[in-house]
C-alpha cells in the first residue's frame, strides 16, 4: 500500500518489554490509531521479534515470550491485518513450548500468505542444542510437527540458523555447527511438507 508495518521491543511498562506495532502511510503518517499497537495483552518479557508480509496486507511477527517460567523463553507469533486488528487470538499462539529456550530465530514468507521459520532450540540441555523449523499458514496452523520439525539434532552444538526460501515453499537452512571438533557450517533443504532432502 506504498507504507510500511514496523514493529519493535518496547519498554514503556518498567516489568516488562514487549512487542508493539505500527503502520506508516506513504507520507510517513501513523494509520493506527493510540500511537501503536500492542501484540499481546500478557505481562511477560517479549524480545527477538521477526517480521513477514502476509501478502494481504498485514503482517506477522514471531517473537520470543517469557509468559511460561518453567519452558523459559518460547516462539509466539501474530498475525495483524493492514487496518490493526489481531487475528491470531488476542494474546498471540504458541508456536513452540518446549522445555528449554527457543531463541536466536530466523524467518521467511512461504510463498503462500504464511511463513517458514528456524531457531536454535535447547530441549535437549543448554550443552546441546539443536536447530529446528516450522511452517505455519495465514490462518495461524501449524503446516509441520507440533513444535517444530528437526533440522539438525547431531551431537554437541548447532546454533545461530539462517534461512532462504528455495522457491518450491521450502527453505534451505545453514547453521554453526560444532559436532566435528571446531564449529563448521552444515545446511539442509526441507520441501514445502518439511522433509529433510539432504543428508540427516
Amino acid at each position: 500500500g506504498g507504507g510500511a508495518i514496523i514493529a519493535w521491543e518496547d519498554a514503556r511498562d518498567p516489568a516488562c518489554t514487549k512487542i508493539y506495532a505500527q503502520r506508516l502511510g506513504y507520507n510517513g503518517k501513523k494509520i493506527w490509531e493510540n500511537g501503536s499497537l500492542p501484540l499481546t495483552r500478557v505481562n511477560a518479557q517479549q524480545s527477538g521479534l521477526l517480521l513477514a508480509p502476509d501478502g494481504k496486507g498485514g503482517a506477522i511477527i514471531v517473537w520470543q515470550d517469557e509468559r511460561d517460567v518453567l519452558s523459559l523463553k518460547d516462539l509466539y507469533g501474530q498475525r495483524v491485518s493492514g487496518q490493526g486488528e489481531l487475528l491470531w487470538d488476542k494474546n498471540g499462539l504458541a508456536f513452540c513450548s518446549e522445555n528449554g529456550e527457543q531463541a536466536e530465530a530466523a524467518m521467511i514468507p512461504d510463498g503462500a500468505g504464511g511463513v517458514i521459520f528456524t531457531w536454535t532450540d535447547y530441549r535437549r540441555g543448554d550443552r546441546n542444542p539443536d536447530i529446528y523449523a516450522q511452517r505455519v499458514n495465514i490462518s495461524g496452523k501449524p503446516l509441520w510437527q507440533k513444535d517444530g520439525v528437526i533440522v539438525c539434532g547431531a551431537p554437541d552444538i548447532q546454533r545461530s540458523p539462517k534461512i532462504i526460501g528455495d522457491g518450491e515453499r521450502g527453505a534451505l537452512i545453514a547453521w554453526t555447527d560444532k559436532g566435528g571438533g571446531s564449529y563448521d557450517i552444515y545446511a539442509q533443504r526441507l520441501n514445502a511438507d518439511g522433509k529433510p532432502l539432504w543428508l540427516t
